[in-house]
């Protein structure tokens, strides 16, 4: 198996009778002269149960790959219960790309009938090759529909309930695909040499190369694809995000994070009218999944710098594109106050604008952002110095030994009347730095967030830079 998207076939095997007709079916044949050929040249690698070469009870693989699978073609003939049950798992997981398909030997039950599927014809229980030509014909378009046209759900499910919660697995039950995922290691590896390159130019050559490599994007498997997105942001490289994206399928376009990264890389390329597209691909997720930190730490973002660019340009709208940045951030932190990065952004920027309300909104978070980043960042620091020699902690070379105790402290440490010192203030940023790869790779081994932290380092190091200069001046 290559790095194609998986089509699953939900079918029986062998021949077995239709009980109501008496017709005796050769799904095999059914399998080889349409079913297969029409997956084939659609792009997709083609996938059978019965033919599933992961070991354990049959049971995980096949719920596995009704769940897991971004394309499936259901044979509902014979009313096979357990086809049924299988179709109601998988509408169930995804609200697009599923083809169901019957022979017109008698009518779908009443439930069934209101799914849109292909029906094909029998001759004594034998797929002629004129309907078989004509069954790949329309398996294949229903295909194309699929990964190249407008995302259409076919899900009941989905189409009575709006706002129905797609099934999302965690990465130890994908991994019962041993293929896959071996595919999947390779291409990671590959994509973590070309970021490994000693230039700028030499990892967005590396990761062009790989790209080029895929062929056919809307067919790739849909988690290569959100990797190699998330490689160009890891190299800064903007325009090819955004490029990228725009060549997903509709369902992988529809995907949160996709979404998110996609308004970050078109914020950061900044063309003309990037920002305004990128705000309302935020104000959807906001409407659509509610408050999120990840969303509203870049919705943060995109009106932090267009405050940077109006005052720089000495425009009116500057304070309230602050205003309308200290909010997104504010509200980010609030709704996960495990996630401190929009709260560390929104004590900055209340110390940026500097009345005494907001220097009042920043006393009110530091404790409640420091906390957090004690949690986060802190504890882990403190058991590893339990168990390591303190030159051994991370950034040990940079600071030194008084350095790593001031970070420390800076977490747990607060000045006369419970207020917060600028000085903690930098040495909690400085604890972020030291800390945020230790927290990314604790998150990778917990199966979380993973990709979340590797774009935010280089504005915690700016926010450093910041708050050292601002040292001396602001008490919050």
């Amino acid at each position: 198996m290559g790095l194609r998207s998986v089509c699953f076939v939900d079918m029986p095997f062998g021949k077995k009778p239709d009980l109501a007709s008496g017709v005796e079916v050769d799904f095999d044949r059914i399998y080889a002269t349409a079913i297969e050929p029409a997956i084939l040249e659609s792009g997709l690698e083609p996938i059978r149960g019965d033919r599933e070469r992961t070991g354990g009870i049959i049971h995980t693989p096949m719920f596995g790959r009704l769940l897991l699978s971004d394309y499936v073609v259901a044979h509902l003939t014979l009313a096979n219960p357990n086809v049924y049950y299988e179709l109601g798992i998988r509408h169930t997981a995804r609200p697009f790309t599923t083809v169901p398909i019957f022979a017109a030997i008698h009518p779908l039950p009443f439930d069934v009938g209101m799914v849109r599927a292909i029906s094909y014809k029998l001759e004594k229980g034998t797929l002629t090759e004129e309907a078989a030509a004509k069954l790949k014909s329309d398996i294949r378009t229903r295909l194309e529909e699929a990964i190249r046209g407008a995302a259409s759900k076919d899900s009941p499910l989905f189409q009575l309930i709006p706002k129905f919660p797609k099934i999302d697995l965690p990465h130890e039950v994908t991994e019962i695909f041993q293929d896959q995922v071996q595919h999947s290691e390779q291409f990671c590896r590959r994509l973590a040499d070309a970021r490994a390159k000693p230039s700028d130019s030499g990892r967005l050559a590396a990761l062009l190369e790989i790209q080029q490599s895929l062929d056919d994007i809307k067919t790739a498997q849909s988690e290569i694809l959100v990797d190699l997105l998330l490689s160009y942001r890891d190299v800064s490289a903007w325009d090819q995000m955004v490029k990228l994206s725009d060549e997903f399928p509709d369902h992988l376009k529809s995907n949160v994070m996709v979404r998110q990264q996609r308004a970050l890389a078109l914020n950061r390329r900044n063309h003309p009218g990037d920002p305004e597209q990128a705000l309302d691909i935020l104000a959807d997720l906001v409407k659509e999944k509610g408050a999120d930190p990840e969303t509203l730490g870049i919705l943060g973002r995109v009106h932090k710098d267009r405050y940077k660019e109006l005052k720089k340009k000495g425009g009116v709208m500057a304070s309230a594109a602050l205003d309308e940045a200290i909010e997104a951030y504010t509200k980010g932190f609030e709704s996960d106050p495990r996630d401190y990065y929009p709260g560390v952004n929104a004590i900055t920027l209340l110390i940026e604008k500097g009345d005494p309300d907001s220097l009042k909104e920043a006393d009110r978070l530091a404790p409640l952002v420091s906390f957090a980043a004690a949690r986060r960042v802190l504890l882990p620091l403190l058991r590893s110095h339990r168990r390591r020699p303190a030159r051994s902690l991370p950034g040990a070379g940079r600071l030194g030994e008084r350095g790593e105790h001031a970070v420390v402290r800076a977490g747990v440490r607060t000045g006369a009347g419970g207020r917060w010192h600028a000085t903690g203030r930098v040495q909690r940023l400085q604890q972020r730095r030291l800390g945020i790869r230790q927290a990314a790779a604790q998150e990778r081994r917990a199966g979380g967030h993973r990709r979340a932290w590797s774009h935010r380092e280089p504005e915690c190091h700016a926010l450093l830079r910041e708050a050292l200069r601002r040292a001396g001046r602001w008490s919050i």
